[in-house]
């Protein structure tokens, strides 16, 4: 069976007991290419892999298996209570005031969808373009400036990160913000999944969102599962 693991937790506990990626994925037998997956993105894997990461990071399999349900949004944060029913194509935002939790975010998700509810100005804007320069890099490989001049870039990234979110909030402005959650079968049969990261730069009082979410997938009315949109060969195909 296939399950969703807790991608954050297994590199947590991983760095805790100074492991490298390639020497955890050796141990419990998956590629080393599959445990990045594992921990950038929560890719699916299967039960017993999953067992054995565990048994390697000396912890349960339920620790380091995803919170979330396979069909919608990740779990707020502590303390906030979702909105009912989940909706696939509504996503609840709340209040990101701290870095890690900004970045934890967006280490889950492969796209990042911003709004301004604010008016920038000369002192906000770079603030806010800042903010999404530095959220980008929890999802992509691409190599910038902490990277280059520093030996732990998360350490010096992050630490900007909250220096930039006290600075917005001094200036009346919130970040909200969540990652949507979307599995389905591809045309082939194979489980993936959408994860997106939506980010609303709010006034400071605002501590909910609830955003629309386009989620460009079909629903099997049989099983109810979200599949891959197939095109209608009836269809006009416009150039």
């Amino acid at each position: 069976m296939l399950v969703r693991p807790d991608g954050a937790k297994i590199a947590e506990l991983r760095n805790a007991k100074g492991l490298k990626q390639k020497a955890l994925a050796e141990s419990a037998r998956i590629s080393e290419r599959s445990l990045r997956e594992i921990e950038k993105r929560n890719h699916p894997l299967r039960e017993h892999k999953l067992l054995e990461l565990a048994k390697h990071l000396q912890t349960s399999i339920e620790d380091i298996k995803a919170k979330e349900s396979l069909g919608g949004n990740v779990a707020p944060p502590a303390g906030k209570t979702p909105k009912k029913p989940s909706d696939p194509h509504k996503l609840e935002l709340h209040p990101a005031e701290k870095a890690n939790e900004l970045w934890n975010l967006a280490r889950r998700a492969s796209k990042c969808n911003y709004m301004l509810m604010v008016e920038p100005t000369a002192k906000t804007a770079p603030l806010l373009e800042e903010v999404l320069v530095i959220v980008q890099r929890a999802y992509t490989i691409t190599e910038d400036d902490y990277d280059r001049s520093h030996r732990y870039p998360n350490f010096h990234r992050l630490a900007r990160l909250n220096e930039i979110l006290g600075e917005l909030s001094e200036n009346g402005i919130g970040v909200l913000a969540n990652t949507n959650w979307c599995w389905y079968q591809d045309a082939a049969g194979e489980m993936k999944h959408k994860s997106e990261l939506y980010v609303s730069f709010s006034p400071i009082e605002r501590k909910s969102e609830l955003v629309s979410v386009n989620l460009d997938l079909d629903r099997d009315p049989a099983t109810g599962e979200w599949k891959e949109k197939t095109m209608d060969l009836d269809d006009d195909i416009q150039f």
